[in-house]
Parts: structure tokens; sequence; C-alpha cells
């Protein structure tokens, strides 16, 4: 039988690549996104610059508290679409 091997650490250049993230330019309010820190949020406005988006937390695993608060993301925060 093969021996099961845990995964090796991550490193801070694996958890801030931004190989992963998204152009997120044409993102329209009301997009669900899944946020680099593991929460999803709601876009609320986007100024189309490629770099910001204004988004409402929608789940947030490390602090509940922020459900439902606005926050700016910038694109590398982003990792993919819900």
């Amino acid at each position: 039988m093969a021996e099961r091997r845990n995964p090796p650490p991550s490193r801070a250049v694996d958890q801030f690549s931004i190989t992963d993230s998204m152009m997120i330019q044409d993102f329209p309010e009301g997009t669900k996104i899944r946020l680099r820190a593991g929460g999803v949020a709601e876009v609320i406005g986007n100024p189309r610059d490629g770099a910001w988006i204004f988004i409402r937390y929608l789940e947030h695993p490390e602090d509940p508290s922020k459900i439902g608060s606005e926050d700016l993301a910038f694109c590398t925060d982003v990792v993919g679409l819900v």
C-alpha cells in the first residue's frame, strides 16, 4: 500500500501569487466572488480601473462580524467567481 504524504507547507510566495488572480475590470455589480482569505463577497461598485472593486461581505470564516460590511478589494484579493 502506498504511503500517504502530507503536502509541503505553503510558502508566502504561494499565498500571494498573482497567477491565480482574476481580471476584475469588467465585473458587474452583483457578481459574487471568492476572496484569497477564504471569504465570499458581492461586488457593489466597480470603478473599472482593473485594480479595485467595492465589495460587501457575504461570508467571512475568520471574522463573522464582517458579514454585511463593505470594503475595498484589490485585484490580487480575488481568486474566483461563486
